[in-house]
């Protein structure tokens, strides 16, 4: 070969930790100035005999926003490029010799004479370890890795526990009465407890009633809500000197015996809407231009700011909870209201369910919190209703603290090469790995947003 390949270590027990040279060879051969072809047909070539092993490579890979095609051999992936199924952004060999290296390099010859791309090979050399040398034959070569908790700071890792058990324990209280509530619908929920619609006989009129049933509390809670304290109650003295018009604060707070469980409660307006998540499922369009989503996350950012004000940093980021007061089929028009703050402020708090993992700061992940983690997960929003997707996407709470730990997002402009390159800057800025690069202020971040919108 013409082309003197990449050499890149790649271990079977931790994959992963290849990913961060192997993305800045794909982020060098992605920023080509020679590039003329449309970016949706280029993608990354795996060429390795082992399944197994491409697939993961792959994985990792597309999870870091990249596209990506495998192939056993040099005749089929050449194959696969005549027949205009993908043009290598890059070569990947997941083998120590290629077989046919004559129609690898009839590929590189292509690509160079129809596309004017030079795309680079990469090499992945397996380590050999002791472990390696001394393995039987029949044992797997891959072992399991540990799950990453993340670290809270008083040295008690949040604990998640069985997540089934706990869903197989949680009692429905749809149907049920408790004092002047009557719970007619179940709106939705999760680990942290379920949302009803139900009726406030007081109020005469229609709430939304959230339970958590005491039993099924997750750990972060646990350690700072005793038995005899609602964490409910926690957040509505938190929240009710805030009187911003973003800010959901709740209406009533309680303790309840239900069906043999004991339970605490609150009760918000309820809102038709409902939620971001659910007024974006309905309208079905993934990707906004600037113009539309900079009033909602200025909305956002000027409730968080104002809570950054009074010492609470936010944590709880999820379309599922951006309540909508008023009814649009315009994104600029939405009357957003930030709901479910975290009642911990020390950096025990944090949610493991796969909506929200995507928005988890860098320091965060290490138990710190800062409101600067609440810029950058509103910046990941951000990024989202532009581009369709998230800043990263990965298949396991492993994979999503790796990326964000270690790997920088796409441009914007490789998913919308219409928008303007100054909103690259803006985005990355506030999705910057160490707090003090980012803006210094959420609201400063949402108006430079704005300003390019």
């Amino acid at each position: 070969m013409d082309v003197e390949p990449h050499t890149i270590s790649f271990s079977d027990v931790q994959p992963e930790t290849f990913l961060a040279e192997l993305l800045v060879v794909l982020q060098t051969a992605t920023s080509q100035p020679e590039i003329s072809v449309a970016r949706t047909s280029l993608k990354m070539l795996i060429l390795d005999a082992n399944k197994v092993q491409a697939d993961a490579i792959a994985s990792l890979v597309n999870a870091a926003g990249y596209t990506t095609v495998t192939a056993i051999n040099a005749l089929d992936a050449f194959t696969l490029f005549l027949k205009g199924s993908y043009i290598p952004l890059a070569i990947v060999l997941g083998q120590e010799r290629v077989p046919d290296p004559l129609f690898l390099q009839r590929l590189l010859q292509q690509t160079l004479q129809k596309y004017h791309l030079k795309p680079p090979v990469v090499r992945l050399v397996r380590e050999t370890t002791n472990e390696d040398v001394s393995r039987k034959p029949s044992q797997s070569l891959r072992q399991p890795s540990q799950p990453l908790l993340p670290f809270s700071p008083s040295d008690h890792p949040p604990q998640t526990g069985n997540i089934e058990q706990v869903e197989r324990e949680k009692i429905i209280l749809t149907g049920q009465t408790t004092g002047r509530y009557q719970l007619d619908t179940l709106l939705g929920g999760g680990l942290q407890g379920n949302v009803y619609r139900a009726y406030d006989r007081l109020r005469e009129q229609d709430i939304a009633f959230k339970a958590m049933q005491v039993s099924t509390m997750p750990y972060f809670v646990i350690r700072v809500s005793a038995e005899d304290t609602n964490l409910f109650e926690q957040e509505y003295e938190m929240l009710v000197k805030l009187h911003h018009e973003h800010i959901l604060v709740p209406l009533n707070t309680g303790r309840s015996y239900i069906s043999g469980s004991s339970f605490v409660f609150k009760t918000m307006p309820y809102f038709p809407e409902r939620s971001l998540a659910l007024w974006l499922s309905r309208h079905g369009q993934k990707e906004f231009a600037p113009q539309e989503i900079a009033p909602i996350i200025l909305q956002i950012a000027e409730a968080l700011q104002c809570a950054h004000d009074n010492q609470i940093i936010y944590q709880n980021f999820k379309f599922s909870n951006f309540m909508i007061r008023n009814q649009s089929n315009d994104l600029r028009k939405l009357d957003i209201m930030l709901s479910d703050f975290s009642i911990t402020q020390d950096g025990s708090f944090f949610s493991n369910t796969s909506d929200a993992l995507s928005y988890v700061a860098p320091e965060r992940w290490n138990g710190q919190v800062l409101p600067a983690s609440d810029q950058y997960a509103l910046a990941a929003i951000a990024y989202e209703l532009l581009a369709g997707r998230p800043p990263f996407q990965g298949g396991s709470e492993y994979a999503m603290r790796f990326l964000h730990l270690n790997m920088q997002p796409q441009l914007l402009t490789t998913f919308r090469p219409n928008l303007l390159p100054a909103i690259n800057h803006v985005l990355l800025r506030g999705l910057a790995k160490r707090p003090e690069d980012r803006f210094p202020t959420v609201t400063a971040f949402a108006k430079a947003l704005q300003r390019y919108a």
